[in-house]
């Protein structure tokens, strides 16, 4: 479907508006397409509207359980600090993915914000996995969300500096 492709443009430029309109004249088209409703998911995200996001992308794994919709509702949920529902999205990719590095990764990162040490077994798996990604998606984690959240305790950012340094 070429108007995907445009979409897919248009959220990437953040064109919200012209997206929301093109999805949603093809979804009064064609309802049962998974992505179109994972489209608008996204879209629903990038507009903070998070309630309509997990509506849709429900929407979209209902009709077709794909990895990359499974992941962006586990990230969806991380960013509103869901942190189980998150939990509960990346190990259902896991099903279905058992080697999926970013869901192995971000259960993990769960696991560590609920103080949880199943968090190492994600993270080992996940550096099994893929050694050079693991780091740097440990890097990207540690400078973009836990040194600009007021919100994580000194104590967990020490955990997470500790984890960068042993790997």
């Amino acid at each position: 479907m070429h108007e995907l492709g445009t979409v897919r443009n248009l959220l990437a430029a953040g064109k919200y508006r012209e997206a929301e309109r093109i999805l949603n004249r093809l979804l009064k088209e064609n309802r049962d397409n998974d992505e179109l409703w994972y489209f608008l998911g996204i879209l629903a995200a990038k507009l903070n509207n998070h309630d309509s996001a997990q509506e849709y992308l429900e929407r979209a794994i209902t009709l077709k359980k794909k990895p990359e919709y499974l992941w962006f509702r586990g990230m969806a949920y991380m960013e509103i600090f869901e942190i189980e529902q998150a939990i509960e999205a990346f190990e259902e990719l896991l099903k279905i993915d058992a080697k999926n590095i970013d869901a192995n990764f971000f259960l993990s990162i769960c696991y560590l914000l609920l103080d949880d040490s199943r968090s190492e077994k994600y993270l080992k798996m996940a550096y099994e996995l893929d050694k050079r990604k693991t780091k740097r998606l440990l890097k990207n984690f540690f400078d973009v969300f836990v040194s600009r959240a007021p919100a994580i305790t000194e104590n967990m950012k020490l955990k997470i500096e500790k984890e960068l340094k042993t790997l």
